[in-house]
């Protein structure tokens, strides 16, 4: 905060999870808000009426890890009953392809609003415009069958919400 009048704040971070391979293990996600307190300022710190009058805005980022199983890129193996041999024979069967590519959802978040508070507090106003786009969304894909099974978690979808909300 600056002079009561300007605000402005950052962040990043970093997280990890294991149920990604060790090329796409780590993501980082900054985040980034400042706001003008209109109010504040000397054309408009005079009118009693005003309280406060304060344009913000932000934008940040942020990822998810839980759309994908454990070891969701690791390939993984069950001993089945193999029913071309012997009764009673195990074999070494692949459950899940192996897919070092799969990697975190991520998604952006931007939010651009307006505060006003007038006449001692009987009326305020809240407007904010937002939107939030989630891209690299992990779901089943259907792979070839000729590979054993039919569905593999992979980075393919992509989802916006937005809208406006006044109160």
């Amino acid at each position: 905060e600056y002079r009561h009048r300007y605000l402005l704040g950052a962040t990043y971070r970093i997280d990890g999870s294991s149920r990604f391979s060790k090329n796409n293990r780590y993501i980082g996600f900054p985040s980034l808000s400042a706001g003008w307190r209109l109010s504040e300022e000397s054309f408009l710190k005079n009118a009693s009426w005003i309280d406060e009058i304060k344009l913000r805005g932000s934008i940040g980022f942020s990822g998810n890890n839980s759309a994908s199983s454990y070891y969701g890129s690791q390939g993984q193996y069950i001993l089945n009953n193999n029913n071309l041999s012997y009764a009673g024979v195990q074999i070494l069967q692949m459950a899940q392809p192996e897919n070092p590519n799969l990697k975190w959802e991520r998604t952006r978040s931007v939010d651009a609003g307006l505060d006003v508070s007038l006449w001692a507090g009987r009326l305020k106003i809240t407007a904010d415009y937002y939107e939030r786009r989630i891209k690299d969304m992990i779901l089943p894909s259907a792979i070839p069958l000729y590979q054993g099974w039919t569905l593999q978690p992979q980075n393919i979808g992509d989802m916006v919400n937005n809208g406006v909300e006044l109160m």
